[in-house]
């Protein structure tokens, strides 16, 4: 299963493992391939350092250096070369793209302009409830 993460939902499980969104990547993380590109790396960066994230941060809840490159290098990471407006949100277009390019099944996300979008062609779009859920009534 191949699977794009939205920025918050990313953002979210890196601050926190034991939330749900870090579920989905620390205990789940094994059971799909994450996609990421460049520009979304980026942009998750971007908001870990924004003053009012990390003003909200304790230092022992910082994201790990070494666990962030983990992800990351297990991660696929792909180049979108065209995105195309689909969103009513045009910053969501490239978590889109990046769906479409990497041929994955699932973007989740908790952004209702990509939320309402579901389905798209053979792409979920689902929320972290949904999502995490899949995991415990299943066994993939």
């Amino acid at each position: 299963m191949r699977v794009v993460l939205d920025t918050p939902v990313f953002v979210r499980a890196l601050l926190n493992r034991y939330s749900r969104c870090g579920r989905i990547v620390f205990e789940h993380g094994d059971k799909f391939q994450l996609i990421f590109s460049r520009e979304t790396v980026a942009e998750a960066i971007a908001v870990i350092q924004r003053p009012s994230i990390q003003a909200n941060i304790p230092p022992h809840a910082r994201p790990n250096l070494k666990r962030v490159l983990d992800i990351l290098t297990n991660a696929d990471m792909l180049d979108v070369a065209h995105v195309k407006p689909v969103s009513r949100d045009p910053n969501d277009d490239i978590f889109i793209a990046l769906a479409f390019a990497g041929n994955a099944e699932y973007i989740v996300t908790e952004d209702k302009d990509l939320l309402v979008l579901n389905p798209l062609d053979h792409l979920q779009i689902v929320n972290t409830e949904h999502f995490v859920r899949l995991f415990e009534v299943t066994d993939l």
